[in-house]
């Protein structure tokens, strides 16, 4: 084959639709591979955010377990000072009234005490 004849092949509509058909087909297959794999690694990232979601709802579901369960002892401790402050306020009310009861004792002594003084001092003026 002369230089004159590979030129007139190189030069000819057959070579040239070849060629474009490769090339055509080497894109094709390019652009395919690029797809699945761009697929493939969706899908990957898709199984990854399906996982890590199922841990938030996991996470989430312990941490209102652990939230009730605080909730549940706050409410009990709650109670326990509400009746706390009832007895308080009960013995409370009773030292008022032992006071008031002894208040009135002292005064009804000091009272008397100085009625006593009274009928002593007026016998002493006459």
């Amino acid at each position: 084959m002369s230089i004159k004849e590979i030129l007139a092949v190189a030069n000819s509509e057959v070579v040239f639709a070849v060629l474009f058909i490769v090339g055509l087909y080497s894109v094709a297959r390019y652009v395919q591979t690029a797809l699945r794999e761009q697929k493939e690694e969706n899908n990957k990232r898709e199984e990854q955010l399906f996982e890590m979601y199922r841990q938030q709802l996991e996470a989430s579901a312990r941490r209102e377990a652990e939230l009730m369960k605080n909730l549940e002892k706050n409410t009990e401790q709650l109670g326990n000072i509400a009746e706390t402050l009832k007895e308080v306020q009960r013995n409370l009310g009773k030292l008022e009234d032992k006071v008031e009861t002894n208040f009135m004792a002292v005064w009804k002594e000091l009272g008397s005490k100085a009625d006593k003084n009274d009928l002593k001092g007026v016998g002493k003026c006459d």
